[in-house]
């Protein structure tokens, strides 16, 4: 299976006092939906990431998305559930870095 980098937003993210959001969840969905959709710790495309993804101590995590597959990612805090009802930011309609299926 062939994997692209998450595009964005960034990785590395802080809360409202500019402090890394250790804990903080990124959920993972297909484009337009709460449809959980599988994404990857590496360019190997070998392990799943959890679904949210748990951030570090640090506030990141590495998303790699599956090839032709259009994503939704959206940022809580830790103690959001799912679907979030609380969240910082949503991203809608994302391709990984490079896919050369958008758009087909």
């Amino acid at each position: 299976m062939t994997v692209y980098l998450c595009p964005g937003p960034p990785v590395q993210q802080f809360n409202q006092d500019g402090v890394p959001l250790a804990g903080g969840q990124v959920f993972t969905y297909l484009a337009g939906t709460t449809s959980p959709a599988i994404t990857y710790t590496s360019a190997s495309g070998a392990t799943a990431n959890e679904n949210p993804i748990i951030l570090d101590a640090n506030g990141q995590c590495t998303i790699w998305f599956t090839g032709g597959v259009s994503y939704k990612l959206v940022l809580s805090p830790a103690t959001d559930t799912n679907p979030p009802t609380n969240p910082f930011w949503t991203a809608d309609d994302l391709w990984g870095v490079n896919d050369p299926t958008v758009g087909q």
